[in-house]
């Protein structure tokens, strides 16, 4: 139908967004990458088919160990230097909204949970699994995450930014975070997932993004000769009391930096694609905090390159694995 259309009609564009409109509301998906569930909301489908949410490739205890071991190596490190290490895992969507979702698809917790348990009984507190936290949040706000976008909104990334905070304040570094109301609130109209489907035309997203005025006074310094979001780039708010920052964060971290801006002095900011650790930048400016966002489908992956923690904590750790 879509050939056919091309060849004899000029509005082409609008019908066929038309055409995608109906399939969707049909329960229909144009496109590999999106999924339609109930109620109209929107899923990505990055090939594995919403593995997280069946459960389907649960990771072995060989994985979990080599995961725990590096993340113990990490912390170890930047102990040494009195710096703190938190990795955040920002959930996929369909965790949060099981509902949404068909029941073969309802039964999974995502990896964060599982390695975030493991790390904790072998004292090595430094994860922060957000999936409770945020399905406690949808009693308050709906629209943590909207069904046309797949990621979280500011509402939800200030349950991140909560959670941050409370990890930071266990690991003996004090931050409080600020209230609600010293954010402006707007609508950031993001609907990704909309625009795979081809029905962006068609509908009005509601995105709620919270702001903090200091974002107009931001200088930001670009650490190669391109400037874009996911390249290396040194943030100064002008806050010169404040602790300094490394974030090794992906696209689910720029909602968050919102609540982060008023918190630090200077942001050190990398994406994944340039490495999980980026020891480089914290010898550089040695900052006070050190963090790592990732999705939680791609948590498992962040323990990369793998290190050793000092002989007594790695042994500890192979023993709690050889009794699993």
């Amino acid at each position: 139908m879509d050939a056919y259309v091309a060849d004899n009609f000029p509005a082409r564009p609008h019908f066929i967004a038309t055409l995608n409109y109906l399939r969707y509301k049909a329960g229909y998906s144009g496109t590999a990458t999106v999924f339609v569930g109930k109620s109209g909301w929107l899923f990505y489908d990055d090939g594995g088919h919403l593995d997280q949410a069946r459960n389907a490739m649960p990771l072995t205890a060989t994985e979990r160990r080599a995961w725990v071991t590096t993340l113990a190596a990490r912390a170890e490190q930047l102990r040494s230097k009195n710096e703190v290490y938190i990795v955040l895992s920002a959930p996929v969507k369909e965790l949060i909204f099981p509902d949404k979702l068909p029941r073969w698809a309802r039964v999974g917790h995502g990896d964060a949970e599982v390695l975030e348990a493991d790390a904790r009984k072998l004292s090595q507190p430094n994860l922060v699994a957000l999936r409770s936290a945020l399905v406690g949040e949808r009693l308050l706000h709906s629209d943590i995450y909207t069904p046309y976008d797949t990621h979280w909104t500011g509402y939800g990334a200030r349950v991140a930014y909560r959670a941050l905070c409370s990890k930071l304040n266990e690991l003996g570094f004090a931050m409080e975070p600020l209230p609600l109301n010293n954010f402006s609130l707007s609508n950031s109209r993001a609907c990704d997932l909309a625009q795979m489907l081809g029905i962006s035309s068609l509908i009005r997203p509601y995105s709620p993004r919270l702001q903090h005025p200091i974002q107009v006074k931001l200088k930001t310094t670009y650490l190669s000769d391109k400037a874009d979001p996911t390249r290396p780039r040194v943030v100064d708010t002008g806050l010169a009391d404040k602790p300094t920052i490394q974030l090794t964060v992906d696209s689910f971290g720029e909602e968050l930096l919102n609540f982060l801006y008023p918190q630090f002095s200077r942001l050190i900011l990398s994406h994944p694609k340039d490495g999980f650790y980026r020891e480089d930048l914290i010898s550089t400016y040695r900052p006070n905090i050190v963090v790592l966002e990732v999705i939680e489908s791609g948590l498992r992956f962040g323990m990369s390159p793998a290190s050793e923690p000092e002989p007594v904590v790695r042994d500890r750790i192979r023993e709690y694995f050889r009794e699993q």
